[in-house]
């Protein structure tokens, strides 16, 4: 049918079944049987063609007001706008006897002998042979909103995206892939079946935040209504960027949250999550990074410094060291005052300070203390505040930092 009303056919021409009358003009719907077609105009008037044994390609001649048509292997049905059904052709079966309680029909479908109604409550009903078991449709079968029929067996698909099969099964017609699910359309072969899935929506607003030393917990936004679950990966930082990605856990379907344990402490962790459905994956969401608490600073015991730096404590990114004097000195306060330089130790060296320090990362947990040391300091620098800081750089380029008397 192409998009000014025409039909247009190829194949096997056998009682002219791929030759449309003259008359088969301002079509909106087409249906094809075994061995014939129908076409339905804007008029609601239909037409049929090709093989006419038991009189399948001639509609009543009264029948008006068509919504929808179906050709089964040699009869043919109609749907009206007022969701009566009206069937022609083979009756052998009793396929074109359409039962009284077909009605409120919304869509319709026919096989070799069997025909189906879809109503507007979702419920199917079908009536005709049943040779092989092509009208036992399941009990309790409910949310249906489309239908289709094969030679010898039907399906439907449900609201919730999942189709419902029934009848002959020798070439596994009645066995759909596992999980499938998200389904737009169906399509009902002989003995074979198409379906139009769609992928899942991208998750989006990817959070993590610390919860402890070595744990991240993970939050998303959930964009999907027809996802089977997500995939979350991470991946070690590379020079300030996501190194090698891997899966780090697969999570079922509408969950939002994820605490990622056991991690290495000092270390950045990068994280990103995509959707997922029997159809495809999603594209991935936005990408996170978070790095864990740092190490413990190192045992200070027997250390002696030969230069002192001195700093304004807090200054200091990303980590710096907080530090607690032993009980003979009072607490180190911050350094306050502008212009602080480095100096060298002078020859003679100064009283020692007993004293401990723990790093602490702008964002997350703080460090474990490190172990209590003595070591000299040669020289304070001139503060408004008696500190002085030794300073040492970090893995990351960064200083760490001690106060003492």
């Amino acid at each position: 049918m192409t998009n000014g009303g025409a039909v247009v056919c190829w194949g096997n021409n056998a009682n002219g079944v791929s030759t449309p009358p003259a008359s088969a003009t301002n079509v909106v719907a087409i249906a094809a049987g075994k061995f014939h077609n129908l076409a339905l105009r804007a008029d609601g008037t239909v037409v049929g063609w090709g093989l006419n044994l038991y009189g399948e390609t001639n509609p009543p001649a009264s029948l008006n007001g068509v919504v929808a048509i179906a050709g089964g292997f040699s009869c043919s049905l109609a749907l009206k706008s007022d969701g009566t059904v009206v069937g022609w052709g083979d009756n052998t079966a009793g396929q074109t006897n359409i039962p009284a309680s077909v009605t409120n029909a919304i869509a319709i479908a026919a096989g070799n002998s069997a025909c189906f109604a879809l109503r507007s409550d979702g419920t199917v009903i079908g009536w005709g042979g049943n040779s092989l078991g092509e009208l036992n449709i399941p009990a309790g079968l409910s949310g249906v909103v489309a239908i289709g029929s094969g030679e010898y067996h039907a399906m439907a698909l449900k609201s919730d995206g999942t189709v419902v099969l029934w009848g002959y099964n020798p070439f596994g017609s009645l066995t759909p892939p596992v999980g499938m699910s998200a389904v737009m359309a169906i399509a009902v072969g002989e003995e074979h079946n198409v379906l139009i899935t769609c992928a899942p929506a991208i998750p989006q607003s990817l959070l993590a935040t610390n919860l402890g030393p070595n744990q991240i917990a993970l939050s998303w936004t959930d964009n999907s209504w027809n996802e089977d679950g997500f995939k979350l990966e991470r991946a070690l930082d590379s020079g300030g960027a996501p190194g090698t990605w891997s899966l780090l856990v697969t999570l079922g379907i509408n969950v939002t949250s994820y605490t990622n344990t056991a991690l290495a402490l000092n270390s950045k962790y990068w994280y990103r999550v995509r959707s997922y459905n029997a159809a495809a994956d999603s594209g991935f969401s936005n990408q996170v990074g978070l790095p864990t608490q740092p190490l413990a600073p190192i045992n200070l015991a027997g250390l002696r410094s030969t230069r002192i730096k001195s700093t304004c404590h807090g200054r200091i990114s990303p980590a710096t060291r907080t530090v607690s004097r032993s009980s003979a000195h009072p607490t180190a306060a911050a350094c306050r005052a502008p212009g602080l330089k480095s100096q060298s130790s002078p020859a003679t060296p100064t009283p020692t300070a007993t004293w401990d320090s723990r790093a602490t990362p702008r964002t997350g947990t703080a460090s474990a203390h490190s172990t209590r040391g003595r070591f000299s300091l040669h020289q304070r620098d001139q503060c408004d505040h008696p500190c002085a800081a030794v300073r040492t750089v970090g893995s990351g380029g960064d200083t760490d930092q001690q106060h003492a008397d």
